[in-house]
């Protein structure tokens, strides 16, 4: 290897490290500042959870102001039923989940009102 070479290979490993280093730091900044987060805009938010199976679960999310009921299972989301926005009971909000929810009452309504509208 020639002198001319080792430079150019010294060279190049200098500009790969920093390289490196200014996508860290950019990361690092990114973070740090919250890029990509809405602070204090909360679009959605899951009201309840109900495990189903071992990996299975019923869910659900109020997106402004309706309830979606979605049945959730490894690599798959799909849409139950869409409702107005209910009320939880008072001690379900207090833990932020749905425990004492009768989640059955809500299914049988969301069935019945859209085999209603077929």
């Amino acid at each position: 290897m020639t002198p001319a070479a080792g430079g150019s290979l010294l060279q190049m490993l200098f500009g790969l490290a920093l390289v490196l280093a200014a996508i860290a730091a950019s990361a690092w900044l990114a973070r740090r500042l919250g890029a990509g987060s809405a602070h204090g805009a909360r679009l959605m938010k899951v009201v309840s959870a109900l495990p189903v199976g071992a990996k299975e679960r019923v869910v659900v999310v109020e997106i402004e102001g309706q309830w979606m009921v979605l049945g959730v299972a490894p690599g798959r989301v799909s849409a139950l039923a869409t409702l107005p926005r209910g009320e939880l009971p008072q001690a379900t909000v207090a833990h932020g989940l749905a425990q004492g929810f009768d989640f059955s009452a809500l299914l049988n309504r969301a069935r019945n009102k859209s085999a209603s509208e077929r």
